[in-house]
């Protein structure tokens, strides 16, 4: 439990902080080990540069994370610090209307980069590379809508708040991997 006289807000953020790079941590490890069982499997090249960049994608998310916190904690330790209370999330945050900006931007983008897909391979053949970036799209657009629905009702507390961010987090990495798959299907072959 915190100290007492801890910020509520700071244990909060704390909170969603570890959910998140626990998360993020599993994440890179699993597609670190994909990478590699590709790799040492004979899996097609574009696949496997695609699902190493993708793990280095997650890196620099959890990086920039962890610089980010540092940097805000820095600013907050130079700010005044008003009388602690305790802020939760709710249905009038900006918190809310920054995700749904930022879902709605990677659903289109998504689906756009889906019907391209669709309108050039047409019944034509595919290589799994371009297979896997039609399911990785497919499942950004699905996490993205799910995220989308649960934030449009509240967003109450720390575990809401985890679930959001990770819930992004996966729509993001859906959109990175499906577009690192196209990318390095047409360059790494």
């Amino acid at each position: 439990m915190a100290a007492t006289g801890a910020n509520p807000n700071d244990v909060v953020r704390d909170a969603i902080r570890k959910a998140v790079s626990h998360f993020c941590g599993i994440a890179l490890a699993v597609a670190v080990l994909s990478a590699t069982l590709l790799g040492i499997n004979g899996g097609e090249r574009p696949l496997v540069v695609a699902t190493g960049a993708l793990a280095a994608v997650m890196c620099l998310f959890w990086g920039g994370g962890f610089l980010w916190d540092k940097l805000a904690a820095s600013d907050k330790a130079a700010t005044p610090a008003p009388a602690p209370t305790l802020a939760l999330v709710d249905n009038r945050s900006p918190l809310k209307d920054s995700v749904t900006a930022s879902v709605q931007l990677a659903v289109t983008i998504q689906g756009v980069v889906l019907g391209l897909i669709f309108a050039f391979v047409g019944n034509k053949d595919v290589t799994n590379t371009v297979k896997v970036a039609v399911i990785a799209l497919g499942v950004g657009v699905i996490s993205g809508i799910l995220l989308f629905t649960f934030v449009s009702h509240q967003i109450f507390g720390v575990r809401t708040q985890a679930f959001v961010v990770i819930f992004q987090y996966i729509t993001l990495w859906g959109l990175s991997y499906g577009l690192l798959c196209i990318i390095s299907a047409v360059v790494a072959t």
